[in-house]
Protein backbone atom coordinates (compact mmCIF):
# COMPACT_ATOMS: atom_id res chain seq x y z
CA UNK A 1 0.00 0.00 0.00
CA UNK A 2 1.38 3.37 -0.83
CA UNK A 3 1.95 6.11 1.57
CA UNK A 4 -0.98 8.09 0.25
CA UNK A 5 -3.86 5.45 0.90
CA UNK A 6 -1.80 4.91 4.10
CA UNK A 7 -2.07 8.74 5.05
CA UNK A 8 -5.99 8.28 4.23
CA UNK A 9 -6.56 5.85 6.63
CA UNK A 10 -4.37 7.62 9.46
CA UNK A 11 -6.41 10.85 8.64
CA UNK A 12 -9.87 8.97 9.06
CA UNK A 13 -8.85 7.11 12.40
CA UNK A 14 -7.20 10.62 13.83
CA UNK A 15 -10.87 12.42 13.08
CA UNK A 16 -12.84 9.49 14.26
CA UNK A 17 -10.42 10.00 17.89
CA UNK A 18 -10.67 14.22 17.54
CA UNK A 19 -14.70 14.25 17.02
CA UNK A 20 -15.40 11.77 20.13
CA UNK A 21 -12.98 13.52 22.63
CA UNK A 22 -14.15 17.15 21.40
CA UNK A 23 -18.38 15.62 21.20
CA UNK A 24 -17.70 13.89 25.01
CA UNK A 25 -16.10 17.10 26.13
CA UNK A 26 -19.19 19.27 25.09
CA UNK A 27 -21.27 16.41 26.31
CA UNK A 28 -19.90 16.79 29.89
CA UNK A 29 -19.31 20.63 30.17
CA UNK A 30 -22.40 22.03 28.55
CA UNK A 31 -25.98 22.67 30.09
CA UNK A 32 -28.63 21.02 27.40
CA UNK A 33 -32.28 23.60 27.17
CA UNK A 34 -33.92 19.80 27.05
CA UNK A 35 -32.39 17.48 29.56
CA UNK A 36 -33.78 14.52 27.38
CA UNK A 37 -31.59 15.49 24.44
CA UNK A 38 -28.43 15.89 26.16
CA UNK A 39 -29.31 11.99 27.53
CA UNK A 40 -30.03 11.10 23.87
CA UNK A 41 -26.53 12.05 22.80
CA UNK A 42 -24.83 10.09 25.28
CA UNK A 43 -26.81 7.27 24.90
CA UNK A 44 -25.53 7.18 21.06
CA UNK A 45 -22.07 7.76 22.37
CA UNK A 46 -21.86 4.87 24.65
CA UNK A 47 -23.79 2.88 22.22
CA UNK A 48 -21.05 3.66 19.36
CA UNK A 49 -17.86 2.56 22.10
CA UNK A 50 -19.67 -0.65 22.74
CA UNK A 51 -21.54 -1.93 20.14
CA UNK A 52 -18.16 -3.25 18.05
CA UNK A 53 -16.98 -5.03 21.97
CA UNK A 54 -20.58 -6.85 21.83
CA UNK A 55 -20.84 -7.73 18.29
CA UNK A 56 -17.18 -9.43 18.12
CA UNK A 57 -18.81 -11.51 21.85
CA UNK A 58 -22.22 -12.36 20.23
CA UNK A 59 -19.80 -13.94 17.06
CA UNK A 60 -17.41 -15.79 18.55
CA UNK A 61 -20.09 -16.92 21.27
CA UNK A 62 -21.47 -19.22 18.03
CA UNK A 63 -17.95 -19.95 16.21
CA UNK A 64 -15.87 -20.80 19.50
CA UNK A 65 -14.17 -23.93 19.93
CA UNK A 66 -14.03 -23.10 23.92
CA UNK A 67 -16.26 -25.20 26.22
CA UNK A 68 -19.45 -22.52 27.66
CA UNK A 69 -17.57 -22.06 30.91
CA UNK A 70 -14.11 -21.32 29.56
CA UNK A 71 -15.85 -18.97 26.77
CA UNK A 72 -18.23 -17.19 29.51
CA UNK A 73 -14.69 -16.82 32.19
CA UNK A 74 -13.00 -15.31 29.44
CA UNK A 75 -15.58 -12.68 27.77
CA UNK A 76 -15.03 -10.54 32.08
CA UNK A 77 -10.84 -10.12 30.14
CA UNK A 78 -12.25 -9.74 26.74
CA UNK A 79 -14.56 -6.98 26.95
CA UNK A 80 -12.59 -3.94 28.12
CA UNK A 81 -9.84 -5.21 25.81
CA UNK A 82 -11.75 -5.60 22.85
CA UNK A 83 -13.48 -2.00 23.97
CA UNK A 84 -10.26 -0.11 24.00
CA UNK A 85 -9.14 -1.95 21.42
CA UNK A 86 -11.79 -1.03 18.74
CA UNK A 87 -12.02 2.23 19.86
CA UNK A 88 -8.43 2.98 19.81
CA UNK A 89 -8.81 1.08 15.93
CA UNK A 90 -5.82 -1.01 17.00
CA UNK A 91 -8.39 -4.13 16.79
CA UNK A 92 -8.48 -3.07 12.59
CA UNK A 93 -5.67 -4.19 12.26
CA UNK A 94 -5.16 -8.21 11.03
CA UNK A 95 -2.96 -8.90 13.76
CA UNK A 96 -4.70 -7.58 16.95
CA UNK A 97 -7.87 -8.90 15.59
CA UNK A 98 -6.41 -12.33 15.31
CA UNK A 99 -5.08 -12.14 18.93
CA UNK A 100 -8.95 -10.88 20.05
CA UNK A 101 -10.44 -13.85 18.10
CA UNK A 102 -8.10 -16.92 19.01
CA UNK A 103 -8.32 -15.57 22.80
CA UNK A 104 -12.67 -16.40 22.07
CA UNK A 105 -11.47 -19.58 20.71
CA UNK A 106 -12.56 -18.72 16.81
CA UNK A 107 -9.64 -19.90 14.72
CA UNK A 108 -11.01 -20.08 11.46
CA UNK A 109 -8.94 -17.30 9.48
CA UNK A 110 -11.20 -16.69 7.16
CA UNK A 111 -13.89 -15.73 9.69
CA UNK A 112 -11.02 -13.00 11.12
CA UNK A 113 -10.93 -11.40 8.21
CA UNK A 114 -14.30 -10.70 7.87
CA UNK A 115 -14.46 -9.30 11.47
CA UNK A 116 -11.85 -7.35 10.60
CA UNK A 117 -13.46 -5.16 8.02
CA UNK A 118 -17.02 -5.45 9.81
CA UNK A 119 -15.53 -3.85 13.00
CA UNK A 120 -14.42 -0.92 10.51
CA UNK A 121 -17.39 -0.53 8.87
CA UNK A 122 -19.40 -0.65 12.18
CA UNK A 123 -16.78 2.20 13.27
CA UNK A 124 -17.27 4.07 9.97
CA UNK A 125 -21.04 4.01 9.93
CA UNK A 126 -22.19 4.61 13.25
CA UNK A 127 -19.91 7.47 13.68
CA UNK A 128 -20.87 9.11 10.22
CA UNK A 129 -24.44 8.31 10.13
CA UNK A 130 -25.58 8.12 14.19
CA UNK A 131 -22.91 10.52 15.52
CA UNK A 132 -21.77 13.11 13.04
CA UNK A 133 -24.85 13.53 11.18
CA UNK A 134 -28.19 13.13 14.54
CA UNK A 135 -26.05 14.49 17.00
CA UNK A 136 -24.55 17.27 15.14
CA UNK A 137 -28.43 18.20 14.22
CA UNK A 138 -29.19 18.10 18.34
CA UNK A 139 -26.25 19.48 19.36
CA UNK A 140 -26.09 22.38 17.21
CA UNK A 141 -29.95 23.37 17.99
CA UNK A 142 -29.27 23.12 21.78
CA UNK A 143 -26.79 26.12 20.55
CA UNK A 144 -29.24 28.22 19.29
CA UNK A 145 -31.78 27.41 21.73
CA UNK A 146 -29.38 28.03 24.40
CA UNK A 147 -27.58 31.19 22.42
CA UNK A 148 -24.18 29.97 24.13
CA UNK A 149 -21.72 30.29 21.20
CA UNK A 150 -18.56 29.37 24.18
CA UNK A 151 -15.75 27.96 23.19
CA UNK A 152 -16.62 24.39 23.87
CA UNK A 153 -19.29 25.00 21.20
CA UNK A 154 -16.93 26.79 18.69
CA UNK A 155 -14.73 23.86 19.01
CA UNK A 156 -17.26 21.13 17.99
CA UNK A 157 -19.28 22.92 15.27
CA UNK A 158 -15.70 23.43 13.51
CA UNK A 159 -14.33 19.85 14.40
CA UNK A 160 -18.15 18.56 12.84
CA UNK A 161 -17.34 20.97 9.37
CA UNK A 162 -13.78 19.83 9.40
CA UNK A 163 -14.79 15.83 9.82
CA UNK A 164 -17.86 16.46 6.95
CA UNK A 165 -15.43 17.58 4.70
CA UNK A 166 -12.22 14.92 5.38
CA UNK A 167 -14.88 12.64 4.67
CA UNK A 168 -16.44 14.04 1.55
CA UNK A 169 -12.31 13.62 0.28
CA UNK A 170 -12.18 10.25 1.88
CA UNK A 171 -15.21 9.67 -0.06
CA UNK A 172 -13.99 10.59 -3.51
CA UNK A 173 -10.56 8.88 -2.93
CA UNK A 174 -12.95 5.43 -1.98
CA UNK A 175 -11.84 5.00 1.76
CA UNK A 176 -13.60 1.87 2.33
CA UNK A 177 -12.00 0.07 -0.54
CA UNK A 178 -8.82 1.48 0.58
CA UNK A 179 -8.79 -0.37 4.17
CA UNK A 180 -10.40 -3.10 2.60
CA UNK A 181 -7.54 -3.29 0.22
CA UNK A 182 -4.86 -2.71 3.50
CA UNK A 183 -6.84 -5.89 4.87
CA UNK A 184 -6.31 -7.92 2.00
CA UNK A 185 -2.77 -7.01 1.37
CA UNK A 186 -1.61 -7.28 4.89
CA UNK A 187 -3.68 -10.41 5.36
CA UNK A 188 -1.69 -12.61 2.58
CA UNK A 189 1.58 -10.76 2.52
CA UNK A 190 2.47 -10.42 6.51
CA UNK A 191 4.34 -13.40 7.78
CA UNK A 192 3.69 -12.36 11.45
CA UNK A 193 0.14 -13.94 11.25
CA UNK A 194 1.37 -17.42 10.76
CA UNK A 195 0.29 -17.89 7.58
CA UNK A 196 -2.58 -16.24 5.84
CA UNK A 197 -5.44 -14.97 7.13
CA UNK A 198 -7.24 -16.28 3.81
CA UNK A 199 -6.47 -19.46 4.03
CA UNK A 200 -6.58 -22.19 0.96
CA UNK A 201 -8.52 -25.44 1.70
CA UNK A 202 -5.96 -28.53 1.39
CA UNK A 203 -8.55 -30.71 0.35
CA UNK A 204 -10.01 -31.01 -2.56
CA UNK A 205 -14.39 -31.03 -2.37
CA UNK A 206 -16.53 -32.11 -5.34
CA UNK A 207 -19.46 -31.35 -6.97
CA UNK A 208 -22.20 -32.54 -6.89
CA UNK A 209 -20.89 -33.92 -3.44
CA UNK A 210 -23.55 -36.75 -3.04
CA UNK A 211 -22.34 -39.48 -5.87
CA UNK A 212 -18.51 -37.95 -5.81
CA UNK A 213 -18.42 -38.26 -9.59
CA UNK A 214 -18.93 -34.41 -9.95
CA UNK A 215 -16.22 -32.10 -10.71
CA UNK A 216 -13.13 -31.76 -7.96
CA UNK A 217 -12.03 -28.60 -7.19
CA UNK A 218 -10.41 -26.77 -4.16
CA UNK A 219 -10.60 -22.98 -2.74
CA UNK A 220 -7.57 -20.53 -2.88
CA UNK A 221 -6.54 -17.33 -2.55
CA UNK A 222 -6.39 -15.92 -5.70
CA UNK A 223 -2.72 -14.63 -6.58
CA UNK A 224 -1.98 -13.61 -10.23
CA UNK A 225 1.21 -14.33 -11.52
CA UNK A 226 1.27 -11.69 -13.96
CA UNK A 227 -2.10 -9.88 -15.40
CA UNK A 228 -5.30 -10.58 -13.92
CA UNK A 229 -7.70 -13.18 -14.96
CA UNK A 230 -11.38 -12.51 -16.07
CA UNK A 231 -13.90 -15.25 -14.16
CA UNK A 232 -15.97 -16.52 -16.88
CA UNK A 233 -19.22 -16.21 -14.99
CA UNK A 234 -19.29 -12.88 -14.14
CA UNK A 235 -16.94 -11.59 -16.75
CA UNK A 236 -15.19 -9.72 -13.66
CA UNK A 237 -11.78 -9.60 -12.73
CA UNK A 238 -10.17 -11.87 -10.01
CA UNK A 239 -8.38 -9.84 -7.92
CA UNK A 240 -5.43 -10.48 -5.81
CA UNK A 241 -6.99 -12.18 -2.17
CA UNK A 242 -10.36 -12.86 -3.41
CA UNK A 243 -11.90 -16.40 -2.38
CA UNK A 244 -11.54 -18.40 -5.85
CA UNK A 245 -12.15 -21.77 -6.54
CA UNK A 246 -9.87 -23.87 -8.71
CA UNK A 247 -11.12 -27.41 -11.00
CA UNK A 248 -8.18 -29.23 -10.41
CA UNK A 249 -8.26 -31.33 -13.38
CA UNK A 250 -7.94 -27.82 -15.68
CA UNK A 251 -6.59 -25.47 -13.18
CA UNK A 252 -9.47 -22.71 -14.59
CA UNK A 253 -9.84 -20.41 -11.64
CA UNK A 254 -13.22 -18.99 -10.83
CA UNK A 255 -14.80 -16.06 -7.88
CA UNK A 256 -16.33 -19.07 -5.42
CA UNK A 257 -20.32 -17.96 -5.51
CA UNK A 258 -19.62 -17.61 -9.23
CA UNK A 259 -18.27 -21.37 -9.60
CA UNK A 260 -21.01 -22.81 -7.15
CA UNK A 261 -23.69 -21.24 -9.13
CA UNK A 262 -22.69 -22.13 -12.47
CA UNK A 263 -22.16 -26.01 -11.06
CA UNK A 264 -26.33 -25.96 -9.38
CA UNK A 265 -27.08 -25.24 -13.16
CA UNK A 266 -24.40 -28.00 -14.89
CA UNK A 267 -21.47 -29.43 -13.20
CA UNK A 268 -19.02 -28.88 -15.87
CA UNK A 269 -16.16 -26.32 -16.26
CA UNK A 270 -17.76 -23.00 -17.97
CA UNK A 271 -14.52 -22.66 -19.74
CA UNK A 272 -14.14 -26.03 -20.86
CA UNK A 273 -17.42 -27.17 -21.30
CA UNK A 274 -16.46 -30.66 -20.52
CA UNK A 275 -16.92 -33.11 -17.32
CA UNK A 276 -14.05 -33.71 -15.34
Amino acid sequence: MNWFKKLNLILLFGMFILYDSVLLMYLMTEEFSIMILQRFCVSILILSFISNPILLILISAYRTELSSFNFSLRIYAFFPIAFIFCNTFLAMHPKVMKFLMFFMGLKDTREIYKLTLCVFFGKYYMTVFLELFIQSWVIAYNIIESKNFNFNAIIYVGTVILFSILLGVLRYFDANKIYRDYVIEYSIDNPDLDGRLIVETEESEIYPPSDGTGVAYKRISYDPKGDEKTCAVCLENLIKGDIALEINSCGHQFHENCLIKWFERRPICPLCRIQH
